[in-house]
Formats: C-alpha cells, structure tokens, sequence
C-alpha cells in the first residue's frame, strides 16, 4: 500500500495502485505568423496555463480521484501551417516542434522537454484585415519523474512505472488581424 499525501498537498490517500493523469486546462496565449509561400505560414505559437494532475488511488474496492499535483506550463511552439486550398473557408495542417515547460508543486516534476506537435483546423477569411480560425493539435512528448519516487518517501517495496509518450491536445480559437 503507497501512503498519502500526494505533492500538491491534497488529501491523504492509501492505494495499492494508483494512476495520475493530467486534466483538461484551459490556456491563454499569442500567435505570430508570416506567410512564406502563397498557402505556407510560419507559425509561433506561445501558450501559457495550468493544469492539474489527478491521482485515481485504487484500494481494491474503491478508486477514489484525489489532486496529485498541480503544473503550471508554458509551451512554445514553432510550426507550418499549411493552407490546403484559397477559398473563404481554408482547411490547414499542423507540423512543427514544441517546447513545454513545467513548474509543479513536486520539485521533481519540474522540467523542459522538447516535443512533436502535429495538427489540422479550419481558418474563415472574413474580410482583408480579419480571420477566424479553429485548430486541433497534439503535442507529442515525454515527462519523466524519475526523482519523484525518492522524494515521496514511497515504501522500498514499491514499484513505480512511467508510460508515455505523453499527448497533450490543444483545440484554439484564434482571432487574425492582418496588417
């Protein structure tokens, strides 16, 4: 059985397994773009937020969700933008690099790592000096807590595996003014 409590402070739990898992954040951020062929754009993208890491602490008979830590991230990301056709409505794909850095309640959570960060959306031109677009991307990396174990005083007999890599989706709504 792992004993509580959990880094962020939350409540004190006993689990023969638990899962930790990432919640749905929102995040606020700029978009800076250049075109660079007549449907190709260069793309920084900056997003800043927090989220919240979620414990799912099975005792065999229950599993209960408790706050395991907290992550406030800032991610950058460098990417194409493909524009897929010159209509009013133009649907586009994602590829590019991403940057995500952490900084959490759990010191060993703490971290910068470097990611894929592949997606697809729609832009409406509205008008010369206006757009609204909407896109889904996914941001492949890999967290590693390695130091987190030791830090928690888990028991000697505790087994702690990592899975990943981790996704981190993004759905946005950008507003364009072009001038």
């Amino acid at each position: 059985t792992v004993p509580g409590p959990p880094p962020a402070g939350g409540a004190t739990f006993n689990a023969k397994r638990f899962t930790v898992t990432l919640d749905e954040a929102a995040a606020f951020g700029l978009t800076a773009a250049r075109r660079l062929t007549s449907r190709g754009w260069l793309r920084l993208d900056l997003a800043v937020g927090r989220m919240d890491a979620a414990a799912l602490a099975n005792d065999s008979q229950f599993v209960t969700p408790v706050l395991y830590d907290r992550w406030n991230v800032t991610q950058l990301a460098a990417s194409w933008e493909q524009r897929l056709t010159d209509t009013r409505l133009q649907p586009l794909l994602l590829a590019g690099a991403s940057l995500t850095g952490i900084g959490a309640t759990a010191d060993a959570s703490d971290q910068t790592v470097a990611g894929l960060r592949l997606g697809a959306g729609l832009l409406y031109r509205g008008g010369p000096r206006w757009s609204f677009g909407l896109d889904v991307a996914d941001h492949v990396q890999q967290f590693v807590q390695d130091g987190l174990p030791a830090e928690m005083n888990y028991p000697p007999d505790t087994r702690y595996r990592e899975f990943g890599p981790q996704h981190l989706v993004t759905i946005t709504g950008r507003l364009l003014a072009h001038f």
